[in-house]
């Protein structure tokens, strides 16, 4: 019925050199998991409140069937459409770009009129992609439910995102 550990991992380090200009890339992934997406008690018509899109598939009549996935809308869940079951279950296949960094290397002859022997620019990001079908949640790649490792592959509200950072900065050797 799914399980939570990747069938395969995988991951590419890129480190390319052009002139003065340097790229490195790192990036990872996981194939074969699923995850139980705790969102999905969201997306039901069981409550008040305002629903997303996904909600407009729902099942009407048996004329008027939605998308066969989506159970109808009804206050207070009376056929229990909420409970924990398979149709929860996603694929949380994904290939993320971990680290991501372009640089350029000053010529020595122009950084030696500043007194500078050494001088590098650069741009360098974390978690900058996440390439996925997984439909909801923050990223499919969590630590588990509510950040506890022991508990993983329940993605829920209490999972924290896996957080993104671009850094602009200067090497300068003096």
């Amino acid at each position: 019925m799914g399980n939570s550990i990747p069938a395969h991992y995988f991951g590419l380090n890129l480190q390319v050199s052009y002139g003065a200009f340097d790229f490195s890339a790192n990036l990872q992934g996981i194939a074969g998991a699923y995850l139980f997406n705790g969102f999905y008690r969201l997306r039901t018509g069981s409550g008040l409140g305002n629903k997303d899109a996904y909600i407009l598939n729902r099942w009407r009549s048996e004329a008027e069937p939605g998308n066969g996935i989506q159970p109808r809308a009804v206050i207070g869940d009376p056929a229990q459409n909420n409970r924990p079951s398979t149709l929860m279950l996603e694929k949380s296949d994904y290939l993320k770009v971990r680290q991501l960094s372009v640089g350029y290397l000053f010529p020595e002859k122009l950084t030696a009129k500043w007194g500078i022997p050494t001088l590098r620019i650069y741009c360098s990001t974390n978690n900058l992609f996440t390439f996925t079908k997984y439909s909801q949640g923050f990223d499919p790649d969590i630590a588990g439910y509510n950040n506890n490792n022991l508990a993983r592959g329940i993605d829920d509200l209490a999972t924290t995102p896996n957080p993104r950072s671009v850094v602009l900065g200067l090497k300068l050797n003096l």
